[in-house]
Formats: C-alpha cells, sequence, structure tokens
C-alpha cells in the first residue's frame, strides 16, 4: 500500500501493544498540552474563535481524507445504532464541546482552561459505572480525585477560587460543560473502534462536527480568511492537521490496547507541558503549590495507568455487552 504515513495510522498495519500503548497516549498529550497556551499566544488576538473552530476542523478534515481514502476501510458492517454512535461523536462529542472549549478560552487563562479539563476522568468514571455498569475500585476515585486536586494546584497556583460572578468563574462553567461531553466522547470513541480503524473515526468525527460549526460560524469564518497573516494560517495548519488531526489517531490507537478510564487519565499529564509553555511563551512562573501539584500529579498517574477496573461479566445482555468493550482491559 502506498505511503508509510498511511500503513504506519492504519489499524491493520499492526495493533498497540502493552509496551506502545503509553508512546502514543505520550506524544497525543504533549502536543495537546500545548494547544490552550499556543492557541492563546498567537491566535486569539488576531482570529475570532469561533472562525477558528471551522476553519481548523476544515483543515482537520480536507488533511486526513487522502490518507482514510488510501487506507480504503470498510465501513459496510456498522449497524442503525453504530452510525448513531458516530453522529454523536461528530455533534455532541466534537462540535458542542469545541465551540464550549473556545467560548472559555477567550475569557479565562489558559491554564485555568488546563485545570477544568483535567477533571475529565471524573466524568468518565461516572459514565463506566452508571452505563457500561464497570465497577471502579475506590483507590481509582480516590486517585483521581487526588489527581485533579493536583491539577488545581498546577494551573491556578494557589487554593481560592475565582468569584462565582467573575468572567473566570463563567469561564469555567463552560470548561466543564465542554470536559462532560468530551467524557462522552471517550466512552463513545473507544465503543467504535472495535468497528471503526483509529484514522477513519477521527476523519469521521470531524467531517461531522464541520457542518454543525458552518451553520453557527460559517459566515465569521468566511469573512476572516482575507485578513489571516501567513502566521495565522501556520498555526491553523498545525492545530487542523496535527493536533485536531493526527493527535487523535494516536490517541485512539492507544485507546484500542487500554481502558477509556486509562485514556482519560492520561490526559492529566497535559497541565505538565502547559504549564512549562506557558513559563516560556506566556511569561508566566511558577509557584511553590505548582511545583507540588506538578510532582504529585506524576506520582499520582502512575498509580492510576496501574490501577486495573472489572469490566462487566459476560452474563450481562448483548446490547450492553457490545458497550461495555468500550472499557474492556488489554487482552479480554
Amino acid at each position: 500500500r502506498p505511503g508509510f504515513l498511511c500503513f504506519e495510522l492504519s489499524s491493520r498495519a499492526f495493533m498497540p501493544t502493552k509496551r506502545t500503548y503509553l508512546v502514543y497516549y505520550a506524544v497525543a498529550i504533549l502536543i495537546w498540552g500545548s494547544e490552550s497556551v499556543l492557541t492563546k499566544a498567537f491566535l486569539l488576538d488576531s482570529l475570532a474563535p469561533e472562525a477558528m473552530l471551522v476553519l481548523r476542523t476544515a483543515i482537520t478534515a480536507l488533511v486526513l481524507l487522502p490518507l482514510v481514502l488510501l487506507d480504503r476501510p470498510k465501513l459496510g458492517g456498522l449497524s442503525r445504532r453504530d452510525w448513531g454512535a458516530v453522529l454523536v461523536l461528530g455533534v455532541f462529542g466534537t462540535a458542542l464541546p469545541m465551540m464550549l472549549y473556545f467560548a472559555a478560552l477567550a475569557r479565562i487563562p489558559a491554564s485555568t482552561t488546563m485545570l477544568l479539563y483535567r477533571t475529565e476522568p471524573i466524568f468518565v468514571i461516572l459514565l463506566s459505572v452508571v452505563v457500561l455498569h464497570q465497577r471502579v475500585a475506590l483507590r481509582v476515585w480516590l486517585l483521581t480525585l487526588l489527581a485533579v486536586g493536583c491539577s488545581y494546584l498546577i494551573a491556578v497556583g494557589g487554593l481560592e477560587p475565582p468569584p462565582f460572578q467573575s468572567d473566570a468563574a463563567q469561564g469555567a462553567l463552560l470548561v466543564v460543560a465542554a470536559t462532560a461531553l468530551y467524557a462522552v466522547a471517550t466512552i463513545v470513541g473507544k465503543a467504535l473502534l472495535d468497528k471503526v480503524p483509529p484514522l477513519t473515526l477521527v476523519w469521521l468525527r470531524f467531517s461531522l462536527a464541520l457542518p454543525v460549526l458552518f451553520l453557527f460560524f460559517g459566515r465569521e469564518a468566511m469573512a476572516a480568511i482575507p485578513t489571516l497573516s501567513s502566521q495565522d494560517v501556520l498555526w491553523l495548519i498545525w492545530m487542523g492537521s496535527v493536533s485536531s488531526g493526527l493527535t487523535f489517531v494516536f490517541y485512539y490507537k492507544g485507546m484500542q490496547a487500554s481502558t477509556a478510564i486509562l485514556a482519560s487519565v492520561m490526559t492529566l499529564l497535559g497541565p505538565v507541558t502547559g504549564i512549562t509553555l506557558s513559563i516560556l511563551v506566556l511569561d508566566e512562573h511558577f509557584t511553590a503549590l505548582q511545583v507540588v501539584g506538578i510532582v504529585g500529579l506524576l506520582i499520582i498517574v502512575y498509580f492510576l495507568s496501574n490501577a486495573s477496573t472489572q469490566p462487566v461479566q459476560p452474563s450481562e445482555t448483548d446490547s450492553r455487552r457490545s458497550w461495555a468493550g468500550a472499557s474492556a482491559e488489554p487482552g479480554e
């Protein structure tokens, strides 16, 4: 098959193993951890969040399309329920949370958005328990709560939260809502990986999100195109092709060999990259509490990555069993 990159990203090229899925996660999280800072530094001053959403999503869909065509995925076996899940992933797991997230990013610091997005494991665990009927050990709950607390210290650098009526509080609510929807996307995406290759799933996800975003913000996007500088174009290409495109492919390939909970927990490493770039790019500084949070986060993530969860037993109904596969342990 022509194209080394297509071969590398194809789910049929090789399946991730316990030795490789952490590498996929590391690449994805390092890039995602830098996104808020780089967006804040290089794009938000010259491009409205609404226009940015449409343009980067369009770039993602266009860049991945040739790779998907080379991969030639077989989607004829998808049921109506599967296509419904794909639609949910594109609209409610991609378009809507992106709208909420970028609206929040225009209101609050990049570090705060990184903090609140790190609460995703809590939502994933709740969904795993309520929807997938997965048994989660008490230590997983406790460790995840501690990890979110460490993320709070990293992002805020103190203990006092912002006033409820402030822009910061309103932005925080937007990020929490976006994070809850991203958690839904994690669960649904994990379930679909049994039937859809990672590369194709990412392309479907953003291709379905694009019409929704264009419906709301297409006019702003079209008006912004003539005003873009060469730097704006370069950053949009990076965000659309790498940060929103290939990085999701790596994330899904890692998820093929791990649980949805572990996939969400690994994103807790994002603040480390984000805070480092905040110092270098936005001239921010570490506090003592941030240092404590970074060290604590690394330790907690290590233990969380080794914490086991008990999946649904085979005696459950066929419908529940098919979606319980979204959180099955590697090799089960």
